[in-house]
């Protein structure tokens, strides 16, 4: 499922639905945000003006662990509170664009996946904030540069956690992923 697209149920009926069919739905929220540096100027009127690319360097290339490490003080603030507030990621680095990062949030059962998600907006807002930073999750704040997304990575497993329900030896992918993934259920 795309970041911003909506589904025909919520993530409450769909707990009901895995509760009541004795299997577990797990997801992981991937996240894909730009920081900027920004005047503090008391209002937010006019501020994608004034947004700076936060990055160590300026150029246009994808994923690098080694690159964070000009923004270690802040990565690592990010890391150790997020793990504090069992939030912890698996993955964070730059990404894209100046001053982009991808977080992968750990995985969970899937009410707490977005709980963390949402967790993980508001912990990345007020750390940045402490670094003059402002993070923005905006998909596409400038025509020039790469936009901002996110994914969702989700499973079903038996009740055990024993057996992928999605998946199948001989296809790949199940029947009963077809009908969940199905724009038509």
């Amino acid at each position: 499922m795309r970041a911003g697209h909506c589904t025909k149920h919520s993530r409450g009926q769909w707990r009901q639905i895995a509760e009541i069919l004795a299997r577990r739905l797990s997801a992981s929220r991937e996240r894909k945000k730009n920081s900027y540096s920004a005047e503090k100027a008391g209002s937010y009127r006019g501020l994608h003006a004034r947004l700076r690319a936060a990055a160590p360097d300026p150029w246009m290339f994808g994923y690098s662990v080694l690159r964070a490490s000009g923004n270690s003080e802040l990565v690592l603030e990010i890391l150790d509170h997020l793990a504090a507030f069992n939030c912890a990621l698996e993955g964070f680095h730059t990404e894209t664009g100046p001053g982009v990062y991808e977080a992968a949030i750990v995985v969970d059962d899937a009410v707490q996946a977005a709980d963390k998600a949402a967790l993980f907006k508001t912990a990345l807002k007020e750390i940045a904030a402490r670094h003059n930073l402002i993070p923005t999750f905006m998909a596409k704040w400038n025509p020039e540069l790469p936009g901002s997304s996110g994914h969702l990575h989700q499973s079903l497993w038996d009740k055990g956690k024993h057996k992928n329900l999605f998946h199948d030896e001989k296809e790949g992918m199940s029947p009963l992923m077809r009908a969940f993934t199905s724009p038509d259920s």
